[in-house]
């Protein structure tokens, strides 16, 4: 009996049908996550907001050599966006955590970019995870010493530092992602499981222009910031190579500049990014059959009302950006979930394919540009959108969520916050913001949980202790298509601390871009415990003191669900022997 069952689970698991999670009573009724803790009584870690008797689970992410992944391979700012961990079996070739992350490497340690990096089997017996770079992706160079083989895999077209030389300001290269292109989240591509087309790999991704109202030069020591936008781009091998402008080619069809360089000073003029014959698959220019798919890519699907054309001709942005603009912060979310619900049927076609949403920060901009201002009174808040996944036939279409639905189009239209003004305890209050938000579904409660960073000038929201600092927080959604039913926000139990004063002109916090993770899940799916990778010290400019770490915490969940009747239904598929 146990046999029969073990088969009837692995294919119910290979052909994707979830059976019914229903409590012990028999209802089908959604539970609720009561609370969120990162601390743990057999825990040592120093902590300012875990209850007594227990300590944070916080733990540095290791290299090979037993040292912080940080001084390991250049990866020195890793981690400058979200990660996406996928569990082993879920890519082609892999039986090891795969992730997929933003940092600079030892083969360009002058620009962030994609970098692959394999977990092994997970963490040890104490919860520790030890990464280093997966050997087939971005292996450039492999007679190089261990650890300066690999590279970037995708990145933007100009170093991060510089700025075309041009005439007049208003001249400048336009290309949205021209100084900065990084994951926010990469995503398996449902609707195109047999890979044949653009997107079995679907990356979205954060690219900004850091040389408005500059005419060239060094952007940083300008003191210039930066208009950012949210793109897609999209890979036909699971991410082993995406799409690079095709510009600046030799005699020879070849990239003057092949990846993991970019050009020092020249952009592919590219306002809104290339498909098709535009660019080349990787550092390869040539390959049969040419050209690529018209819809293979890498193209913007998110920016405000102002566009960066608008920016540059501005008066306002004569000598530069005095602070940052535009959509950024990027995660996404493929739900799968509630594919089969009657309110996946609309009048945006598709049928039940599924939808992909993604959340980003909305900047206001500097004064003079007439961005729309945000009701609460920020200057930045959480936004979302969603598009129609469409097996790769066409570009993808975003509708941002305004007033109530998703109804404003992706490309300049306008958007409402994910909250509404609200109390200080709950993250709501005048002065704090919202950052770094992340979608997941929970099955033990068949609910979606949204988590983000709270921004507390004033102190701990939960306990009042002194400020400035940040703290994670979360809230649940039973339906997607509806963004007004976010529950009040709560606080992550033991995620608050005060930024770190040692570190110069920034804020260091240890918690920047929580990417929420649990053992055997894909991703974007979690059990009630698992981890947390994220980013210790300073997210942007600014000093941090003894360098970044990229970290993890141990996440466990309480909730109100009774007993399942069924084991889970979102693991990694078993496999029939």
């Amino acid at each position: 009996m146990y046999k029969l069952f073990t088969v009837w689970l692995a294919l119910v698991s290979l052909i994707g049908v979830a059976p019914l999670v229903r409590a012990a009573d028999g209802s089908d009724r959604p539970h609720s996550i009561v609370s969120i803790s990162v601390c743990s009584p057999t825990a040592t870690g120093p902590s300012v907001s875990c209850p007594t008797g227990t300590g944070d689970t916080r733990q540095d992410v290791l290299s090979p050599n037993g040292d912080s992944i940080n001084t390991y391979g250049g990866l020195e700012t890793l981690a400058d966006e979200h990660s996406t961990i996928f569990p082993p079996g879920t890519l082609p070739g892999h039986r090891d955590y795969l992730f997929f992350t933003a940092s600079r490497t030892s083969l360009n340690p002058i620009s962030s970019g994609v970098v692959v990096l394999t977990g092994g089997n997970g963490p040890n017996q104490h919860g520790q995870w030890t990464v280093h770079f997966a050997p087939d992706y971005g292996h450039y160079f492999p007679n190089n010493p261990t650890g300066q083989q690999n590279g970037q895999v995708f990145l933007s077209p100009v170093e991060h530092r510089n700025c075309p030389s041009v005439s007049e300001v208003k001249l400048q290269d336009q290309t949205f992602d021209l100084n900065y292109a990084d994951p926010g989240t990469v995503v398996l591509d449902p609707t195109n499981r047999a890979n044949k087309g653009p997107g079995s790999l679907i990356m979205i991704y954060e690219g900004t222009n850091r040389c408005i109202g500059l005419n060239g030069g060094d952007n940083v020591l300008a003191g210039n910031s930066f208009y950012s936008t949210i793109a897609v781009a999209t890979s036909n091998d699971f991410g082993h190579t995406w799409p690079s402008y095709r510009y600046m080619l030799d005699t020879n069809g070849l990239s003057m500049y092949p990846l993991p360089s970019q050009n020092p000073s020249t952009g592919p003029e590219a306002p809104a990014g290339a498909l098709g014959n535009s660019v080349c698959i990787g550092n390869d220019c040539t390959a049969a059959p040419w050209p690529p798919d018209a819809n293979y890519g890498r193209y913007s699907v998110l920016h405000p009302q102002v566009t960066i054309a608008d920016a540059m001709e501005s008066k306002a942005t004569k000598g530069g950006l005095s602070n940052s603009m535009g959509d950024a912060v990027p995660t996404a979310f493929v739900d799968d979930v509630r594919v089969n619900r009657e309110s996946d049927f609309d009048n945006e076609g598709g049928g039940r394919a599924p939808y992909l949403y993604e959340v980003h920060n909305y900047a206001v901009g500097p004064p003079g540009l007439d961005f729309p201002s945000l009701p609460n009174g920020q200057n930045s808040d959480l936004m979302i959108a969603r598009a129609r996944l469409n097996g790769g036939t066409a570009p993808l279409s975003f509708k941002k969520w305004y007033q109530g639905s998703f109804s404003e189009p992706g490309l300049g239209g306008s958007e409402s916050p994910m909250f509404p003004a609200g109390a200080f305890e709950n993250c709501e209050a005048s002065g704090q913001l919202k950052t770094m938000g992340a979608i997941s579904y929970v099955e033990a409660t068949q609910q979606y949980v949204l988590t983000f960073v709270c921004i507390s000038p004033h102190g701990d929201p939960s306990t009042q202790a002194t400020g400035p600092g940040a703290a994670w927080f979360f809230s649940t959604n039973d339906d997607l298509s509806r963004q007004d039913q976010w529950s009040t926000p709560q606080e992550i139990l033991g995620s608050w601390s005060p930024f770190d004063p040692k570190s110069k002109n920034c804020n260091d916090y240890n918690g920047w871009y929580p990417s929420f993770m649990s053992l055997h899940r894909k991703p974007g799916h979690l059990s009630t415990s698992g981890y947390v990778f994220y980013m210790k010290g300073c997210a942007g400019g600014g000093e941090t003191q003894g360098g970044r770490r990229f970290s993890t915490r141990a996440f466990t969940m309480t909730t109100n669900a009774p007993a399942l009747s069924v084991l889970e239904s979102d693991r990694v598929p078993l496999v029939l022997r």
